[in-house]
């Protein structure tokens, strides 16, 4: 009830990622205002983010003030290996970098991708994640022999070695740390 009314007008969404019982491991809530979605705008950006969707159940609910807005309730399914990747870290990390991540996908500021995935699979914000993108897309065009799906399922694969590679370029690129030319 909180989300339907906190928003804004009739462009504005909300989204939430919580726990779920049963043969799901999470569910995720899509809150339009006025415009409904339907499964081809959604599933996508939820497969590219590394999820199996199981169900959806959609609702529709009028505001006081005439608002239309449509919520949809989708059971999800994560593959083992971001199951494991997800088993230390605090669900409310979890929930603010995935909905960051499917908001920014959402509005369009961001590709999607298998790079994506790595929000998930290696805790890393959208924006990260795009760094990675850019960079495997740069590797491309100097010649590298690997495609952009290869190189983002290495990554996805050793979810380390992209948080190294993103440390490495933190700290070779970030004005504030000292010496950082000696760091790398």
């Amino acid at each position: 009830i909180t989300r339907i009314v906190s928003l804004a007008g009739p462009v504005d969404f909300a989204v939430r990622l919580c726990p779920a019982d049963g043969p799901a491991d999470r569910r995720f809530t899509l809150y339009l205002a006025s415009t409904p979605a339907t499964l081809t705008d959604v599933l996508p950006l939820l497969q590219q983010l590394g999820l199996d969707v199981l169900d959806e159940r959609p609702s529709e609910f009028v505001r006081a003030d005439g608002l239309r807005v449509h919520v949809y309730d989708f059971s999800i399914r994560l593959d083992d290996a971001t199951r494991t990747a997800l088993e230390a870290r605090p669900e409310a990390d979890i929930e603010r970098e995935f909905c960051a991540a499917f908001g920014a996908a959402w509005r369009g500021d961001v590709e999607t991708d298998r790079f994506s995935a790595l929000v998930l699979r290696a805790g890393l914000p959208w924006r990260e994640a795009a760094v990675l993108r850019a960079y495997a897309r740069y590797a491309r065009q100097i010649g590298a022999l690997y495609g952009l799906q290869y190189m983002a399922d290495t990554l996805l694969a050793h979810p380390d070695v992209a948080r190294g590679l993103l440390a490495l370029f933190h700290t070779r690129f970030d004005p504030g740390l000292p010496h950082r030319d000696q760091a790398v």
